[in-house]
């Protein structure tokens, strides 16, 4: 699934490993194309990779703290929230979830699946990619931080501004999941919801 795919994508990058490819459309769209698969067993060169821990692509709790109590997200830096809109405005409630739904105050929201064609479940072109930040008001100029609901999700914000070029995208990893039961009351926007989150 295109989800777990991008998670490791960024898990690669995030220590260090730059020459990591997508199999755009997985295994389905391969064989589509008029590829062949084999039994035949390949063989690779041992390489002499060492991981290099990149600290610059991840965010922490208390980053996503500090850009809410500063004033960064009124000041420039971009909060993403991949999650869909109804968990982002607090009226779509997963059975089961520990954490309600809701957002982080100051941040943005952009639907993961709204990044991909409908149809073939790849990646928008990169017009289209750009058409959709910008209409959700994400400027590739500015920082941009990407969170979800816990962290995974959020791999297609910062997958899509790499795509058009901007290759330094953190992503919170704990996300929402982290958020809602560390963060202080008033650093939990659920502006359609009647959960009450207890002192």
């Amino acid at each position: 699934m295109l989800v777990d795919v991008l998670l490791v994508w960024w898990m690669f990058r995030v220590f260090g490993h730059d020459q990591v490819s997508i199999l755009s459309g997985g295994l389905g769209k391969w064989l589509e194309a008029g590829n062949t698969l084999t039994h035949a067993t390949t063989h690779v060169q041992r390489g002499n990779f060492k991981a290099a821990y990149r600290p610059e692509l991840v965010r922490s709790y208390e980053d996503i703290e500090k850009l809410v109590t500063d004033g960064s997200l009124s000041k420039g830096v971009q909060l993403v929230d991949a999650k869909s809109q109804g968990r982002f405005e607090g009226w779509e409630q997963v059975p089961g979830e520990d954490a309600g739904a809701g957002h982080v105050p100051g941040s943005i929201n952009l639907h993961y699946v709204a990044l991909m064609d409908p149809f073939t479940k790849t990646m928008r072109s990169k017009n289209e990619l750009e058409q959709m930040l910008k209409f959700k008001g994400v400027e590739l100029d500015k920082p941009i931080v990407a969170t979800c609901r816990q962290g995974v999700t959020a791999c297609f914000i910062s997958l899509a501004a790499f795509l058009l070029g901007k290759k330094d995208v953190p992503v919170y990893d704990g996300s929402w999941n982290e958020w809602f039961p560390r963060a202080k009351k008033e650093h939990i926007n659920i502006p359609w919801s009647d959960v009450e989150k207890s002192d």
